[in-house]
């Protein structure tokens, strides 16, 4: 992928400014037509599936707005504020974090949509993770994959599919979730599993992103289930791009699968 920046940006205002990305996607700040936007390029399925849930989610607040978008390209507004780390995170942040994540998940997908990972159940590839981790921890996926029921699942629901810390934005109007590429459809837990596993929650933090997102002890228990195989799959992920963090991930999975299989 290229590393020319947009081109068209307002020529008096400050250059484009490289805000991140991965080995597939860039993410630039520019100005244009006096506003600040972001433009971020990615592969193509991934781009499609950002497009369309901001687009989902217009109005709601969740996310930034969608301004255009073209194959491979996504341009929205500019979200402007600070990131925390989740052990920075007071009560009444975890809380409201949480209900965010309610929203999100309360927003209609329509019958039509087909997202990567669309329907019940694992949305994961035991094999996959198993292939990336080493074939020693691969009996531990498939113990991980098993605490994850399908008849237990909650209606299919629109999912960010990252959720972690550093994809939340803090304004002076609360947070607001960026980087949607990976959102699909799937089980609520999913998402509250995968923030736990990657920020490796305390029990108390989460305690207080499940009472901001009103959940029940059923929800509760499919968060415990889903988080191990949710710190898999983030190691999967990282296993090349990252070792030390991907060992870290798998020993979170580790600590958490007992109190899982206790649920």
């Amino acid at each position: 992928m290229s590393s020319v920046p947009p081109p068209d940006t307002d020529r008096d205002s400050v250059p484009p400014v490289r805000l991140g990305g991965t080995g597939q996607t860039e993410v630039w700040r520019v100005r244009r037509g006096g506003r600040d936007e972001v433009v971020k390029r990615a592969p193509l399925e991934q781009a499609n599936s950002e497009a369309l849930a901001l687009s989902l989610l217009a109005g709601t607040g969740v996310a930034p707005a969608l301004i255009a978008a073209t194959p491979g390209q996504v341009i929205s507004e500019f979200v402007a504020g600070t990131s925390r780390p989740a052990r920075s995170w007071a009560p009444r942040d975890a809380e409201t974090l949480g209900a965010l994540l309610a929203r999100t998940h309360t927003v209609e997908v329509g019958a039509g949509l087909s997202w990567p990972g669309a329907g019940r159940g694992p949305t994961v590839s035991v094999a996959s993770i198993g292939t990336a981790l080493g074939p020693g921890v691969l009996p531990f996926v498939r113990r991980a994959a098993a605490l994850v029921s399908v008849s237990d699942s909650a209606p299919a629901a629109c999912l960010h599919g990252d959720p972690w810390s550093g994809n939340v934005v803090w304004t002076p109007r609360g947070p607001v979730l960026v980087d949607w590429e990976f959102a699909r459809t799937g089980d609520p837990a999913e998402d509250l599993a995968y923030l736990a596993a990657m920020d490796e929650l305390a029990p108390d933090v989460l305690e207080q992103v499940l009472a901001g997102y009103g959940a029940d002890a059923g929800v509760a228990r499919r968060v415990a289930r889903w988080r191990p195989l949710m710190a898999l799959w983030c190691a999967a992920w990282f296993s090349i791009r990252g070792p030390a963090r991907s060992a870290r991930l798998v020993a979170h999975a580790t600590r958490v699968i007992g109190p899982a299989e206790r649920a």
